[in-house]
C-alpha cells in the first residue's frame, strides 16, 4: 500500500487517463460505473458511483463532504488536516482515505 501511495502523490498511478498521456490508444470505461465515463484518478477514487457511495457514508463521520472539494488531491489533504496526527483520530483519518482507495484500486 506504501508504493500505491507514493503513486497516488505522484500522479502515477496507471488509469486510462494517464495511459492516453502517454500516447497509448485504449477505449475508455470505467467499469464500476453504470455511465462508462472515463477513467480518470478523480473519477475512479473521488466521483465513480463506487467511490460516491464510500466517501458520502463514511467521510461524514470525520466531518469531511466529498462535495466540498474540487478535486481528489484536495480531498485527500482535507483527511490529513481532521485532527493532529499524534491522535487516534488523526491516524485514523490518515489511514482510513489511503485504506479506501486501496480497496476501489484493488477491485476487479
Amino acid at each position: 500500500m506504501s508504493i500505491f501511495l507514493w503513486r497516488f502523490l505522484n500522479n502515477a498511478i496507471p488509469v486510462d487517463v494517464r495511459i492516453q498521456d502517454c500516447a497509448i490508444s485504449l477505449a475508455s470505461g470505467c467499469l464500476c460505473c453504470v455511465h462508462r465515463n472515463i477513467k480518470s484518478m478523480d473519477h475512479l477514487f473521488l466521483n465513480g458511483e463506487i467511490a460516491v457511495f464510500l466517501w458520502d457514508r463514511l467521510s461524514p463521520l470525520f466531518g469531511i463532504h466529498r462535495t466540498n472539494y474540487r478535486d481528489l488531491r484536495e480531498f485527500i489533504l482535507a483527511w490529513f488536516n481532521v485532527a493532529h496526527r499524534m491522535s487516534q483520530m488523526g491516524k485514523l483519518a490518515t489511514l482510513f482515505p489511503m485504506a479506501i482507495m486501496w480497496e476501489i484500486w484493488s477491485e476487479p
